[in-house]
């Protein structure tokens, strides 16, 4: 019985070229080409195939294992400690965990075979219906950031869910500043960006959605982009840039991605259960970020722009409203009176307008020509409360004051019930006479 050979694809490409050069059909040099391998090493193939028959093109490795395959040992507390800790974990991720807390040193491939073995973790192909082509980075740290808000679960249960702010360089891709707030908000972006000017300086354009913060749909007079957010950009210099899909800014979009794996294990295995204790470690998270993701840009420049000393970003960064004073020198703001107590120039401020200051916490200041004016809150004095008696008891004068005539006794009318003289005799609608 003939015994069955196994080659694969390569084995028997050899094996074709090896008849024929055993048939004198093909020479040596041009197998050598064929098989891309040297002449040496073709007749030492030949030699073999010669002496030893077909199985000698068999590779004598197959059926054994690997001399690389790691102990069978070590591969089940690899997956142990993975379903205890890292259940939810990319093996990219679980392989930095393994290294840094647990010390075992394998590689990426190894943790991702693992992984998918104990149905732990499998790859997700996403099919794109659209192909957004990626635009350059720009050359300089500073030149361009990009902010977004990420709203998430990201304390799993711990703390209610919160609103992410992120502040991103396109240069470099380098997280600049994060922020946990309640919400998008104008007051949210002022004092997040506040925070990246105090720190960096003023970058040169920003790049965001066209959330409500940065663009308004009221179509008025004035331009409808006009917002808060975009005043206060245009007072510091700085061009704001609005995306017209989430694609347009891909950039901190993939960040907020990783940020939503990688940032809410962090604080898991730190058991942060707190937007408070969120924000305190977000500082060294931002450091172990950048420092395996940033990028070094193409220009080493600096970008950013020093503040100038005439700003004041309190005053720029907050809300900017528009009222008239009275003759009486009022301002009414949202339901409150502020009595203007400003002596220098108190015969010219009547009928002026007014710039008022609006602060996160209610606070507010009144500018006028670039001067705050002192003021007191004005209260009126509250209107007395008109309560009316009804009488509990029914008497005669409540009866003929629900007829509609007077109770009063002493009206010439009722005359007649004091002097004792008959009363008049009233008539009716159907014309009949009645007395009382």
């Amino acid at each position: 019985m003939e015994e069955l050979l196994e080659m694969n694809n390569k084995e028997r490409e050899r094996f074709k070229i090896l008849v024929r050069l055993q048939e004198k059909t093909l020479n040596q040099k041009l197998a050598a080409q064929q098989l891309k391998l040297s002449v040496r090493q073709v007749q030492r193939l030949l030699k073999n195939y010669l002496n030893n028959g077909e199985i000698s093109l068999i590779s004598k490795k197959r059926g054994k294992l690997s001399n690389n395959k790691l102990p069978e040992k070590l591969r089940r507390n690899v997956a142990e400690i993975i379903i205890q800790n890292y259940h939810d974990f990319g093996p990219t991720f679980a392989h930095e965990k393994l290294i840094e807390i647990h010390e075992i040193k394998i590689s990426v491939s190894s943790v991702r075979n693992i992984m998918v073995e104990n149905a732990i973790w499998r790859s997700r192909k996403c099919k794109r219906t659209k192909v957004h082509q990626r635009r350059d980075a720009r050359d300089c740290c500073g030149e361009l950031l990009q902010m977004d808000g990420s709203y998430h679960d990201w304390f799993e249960g711990r703390a209610p869910s919160c609103c992410l702010l992120v502040l991103i360089d396109d240069a470099t891709s380098r997280i600049m500043w994060l922020q946990f707030v309640k919400w998008e908000s104008c007051f949210g972006y002022f004092k997040a960006f506040e925070a990246y000017i105090k720190k960096y300086g003023k970058p040169l354009s920003l790049y965001t959605d066209r959330l409500a913060v940065f663009e308004t749909t009221r179509k008025t007079d004035k331009n409808y982009k006009d917002t808060q957010f975009h005043r206060a950009m245009s007072s510091l210099g700085i061009i704001l840039i609005l995306a017209n899909s989430p694609q347009a800014k891909g950039r901190v979009e993939r960040v907020n991605e990783t940020l939503q794996d990688r940032l809410i294990k962090e604080m898991r295995l730190a058991h942060i259960s707190s937007m408070e204790e969120g924000n305190a470690f977000l500082p060294s998270y931002i450091e172990k970020h950048n420092k395996k993701f940033a990028k070094k840009p193409k220009n080493p420049i600096d970008a950013h722009k020093v503040i100038e000393s005439n700003f004041n970003l309190e005053d720029i960064l907050c809300l900017h409203h528009e009222r008239s004073i009275t003759k009486d020198l009022m301002v009414s703001f949202k339901g409150v009176n502020y009595q203007i107590i400003d002596t220098e120039h108190k015969h010219r401020l009547g009928g002026k307008r007014i710039l008022i200051l609006e602060k996160e916490g209610g606070e507010v200041e009144l500018i006028y020509q670039g001067r705050r004016l002192q003021f007191r809150l004005y209260q009126d004095l509250p209107k007395a409360n008109k309560t009316k008696h009804e009488p509990a008891v029914a008497t005669a004068s409540n009866v003929k004051r629900q007829r509609g005539t007077h109770t009063n006794c002493n009206h010439p009318w009722r005359s007649w019930r004091r002097k004792g003289v008959v009363p008049p005799p009233l008539y009716t609608s159907s014309g009949m006479s009645q007395s009382i």
